[in-house]
C-alpha cells in the first residue's frame, strides 16, 4: 500500500467523522427545537389555566360581595321587624292599661267579654 493510499483513506474517514459530526450536532438542535415547542405550549395551557382561574376567583369574590349586601339587608329587615315588635307591644301594653282603665271605671258590661279576648290576645305578643 502507498501512502498516498493511506493518507486518502485518512482523508475519507475524517470527512466522514466530520458529516457526521455535523449531522448529531443538527439532530441535537432539532431536539432543542423540539423541546423549545413543547415548553411554549406547556406555557400557553398554563396560561390559559391561570386565565380560568382568574376569572373563577372574580365570579367567586362577587358572589362573596352580594350574598355580603344580602345578609347585610337581612340585618336590616330584622332590626326594622324587632322595632316594630317593640313598639307593638308597647302599644298593646298601652291599649291593656286603657281597657282596663274603662272597665274598672264603669264601660258598658257587654264588653267584658271583648276585653278579655283583647287582653289575651295582646299578652300572646309576650315574649
Amino acid at each position: 500500500m502507498h501512502l498516498s493510499q493511506v493518507l486518502g483513506s485518512f482523508e475519507q474517514i475524517a470527512a466522514w467523522v466530520q458529516a457526521n459530526r455535523e449531522y448529531t450536532e443538527c439532530e441535537q438542535m432539532v431536539a432543542v427545537g423540539r423541546q423549545v415547542r413543547k415548553v411554549r405550549k406547556a406555557r400557553k395551557e398554563i396560561a390559559g389555566e391561570v386565565e380560568g382561574l382568574r376569572k373563577k376567583v372574580a365570579r367567586l369574590e362577587d358572589q362573596v360581595r352580594q350574598q355580603q349586601g344580602q345578609l347585610e339587608r337581612s340585618y336590616a329587615v330584622a332590626a326594622r321587624l324587632e322595632e316594630q315588635y317593640v313598639q307593638a307591644r308597647a302599644r298593646c301594653v298601652e291599649e291593656v292599661a286603657r281597657v282596663r282603665a274603662e272597665v274598672l271605671g264603669g264601660a258598658p258590661s257587654g264588653l267584658g267579654g271583648v276585653v278579655w279576648v283583647w287582653v289575651r290576645w295582646c299578652c300572646c305578643l309576650a315574649p
